[in-house]
């Protein structure tokens, strides 16, 4: 699988390794942070349009030019002043940050989007900055390559031995839980619902039409046209009743997805908007198929003959 190694540049959130801490300089860029704050994994990461693919999930142009004209692609902050910041490399000191050197004037500019990295330093600022650029991740665009769940088990397998503490492979799939049984079930209690109200109502307006349906036998209509009328009465009921409750309940369903999906769940994470999705083929299939089902099964139990009814005249 074609795997890109992410190179980073020492930063805030970075491991020492040895014990004092005064000998792991650190990487941060003077701008105005974002007060929401985001979700970081990577400090800054040394790369271009490929990297930034990769950790964007997709082609931002605003990015790759940036990029391409050596600028830096800071994410959750701006520069502070006339498209440049300054690159401040500190050490930690008696737990107080001393700035070793700052170098001034990097021409900059705020990505959009939430890639999960500070800033994307192209290779030609990280060597005027003249920090280590070491190897801290690999990674697999999905646009070269889709990791399957046998490659992402071997991988796994690979990696454990050398950190087994922690799950070191992690494949971005998106969101697959499916609600597909719930929403079959709540889908077939509704049915059966819908299906029994109608056929009471049918049942119920075909007694009362009785005295009319005699009127008809009596001029020459045939014992075909109480199971069409039937059927049509079981139909239109039952209709009626299943658009009037997905109209009535796309309402509320509507009105109560701002609140509950308009933020996204875990702090820092990317503004996601209000989440809506409508079962359009579940409503579709309620709407047509549960009419019809009323029309067939009252003309199955209708019966063909008309029956008898005595009229009194006054």
């Amino acid at each position: 699988m074609p795997v890109l190694p992410l190179r980073t540049l020492p930063g805030v959130t970075g491991t020492c390794v040895h014990a004092d801490a005064a000998q792991c300089p650190a990487l941060s860029f003077v701008a105005r942070e974002d007060p929401a704050g985001m979700t970081v994994l990577l400090d800054n990461v040394v790369g271009g349009a490929r990297e930034a693919r990769m950790l964007l999930g997709r082609d931002d142009p605003a990015v790759t030019s940036a990029l391409a004209a050596g600028k830096v692609v800071l994410f959750g902050a701006k520069p502070t002043g006339g498209g440049t910041t300054a690159a401040r490399v500190f050490v930690w000191d008696n737990d107080v940050e001393r700035t070793l050197r700052q170098v001034d004037g990097l021409p900059a500019v705020a990505g959009g989007g939430h890639p999960g990295v500070r800033a994307i330093v192209p290779p030609k600022i990280a060597e005027r900055i003249g920090m280590p650029v070491q190897t801290e991740a690999f990674g697999v665009d999905r646009a070269d390559h889709r990791v399957t769940k046998a490659e992402e088990a071997r991988l796994k397998k690979a990696v454990s031995p050398f950190n087994p503490y922690t799950d070191a492979v992690y494949v971005e799939r998106g969101f697959t839980e499916s609600f597909g049984t719930i929403t079959l079930l709540l889908a077939s209690v509704a049915g059966v619902l819908a299906l029994g109200g109608a056929l009471i109502a049918t049942s119920l307006a075909a007694a009362d039409a009785r005295p009319d349906l005699a009127t008809l036998a009596a001029v020459g209509a045939r014992p075909l046209t109480w199971r069409v009328l039937t059927m049509g009465q079981a139909a239109f009921v039952a209709g009626l009743g299943c658009w009037l409750g997905i109209a009535g309940g796309l309402v509320p369903g509507l009105a109560v997805a701002r609140p509950l999906t308009g933020q996204p769940e875990q702090a820092g994470a990317a503004s996601h908007g209000t989440i809506i999705d409508i079962p359009w083929t579940l409503l579709l299939a309620i709407g047509v198929l549960i009419p019809l089902a009323a029309a067939l099964v009252a003309g199955t139990f209708t019966r063909d003959r008309l029956p008898m009814t005595r009229r009194v005249l006054s």
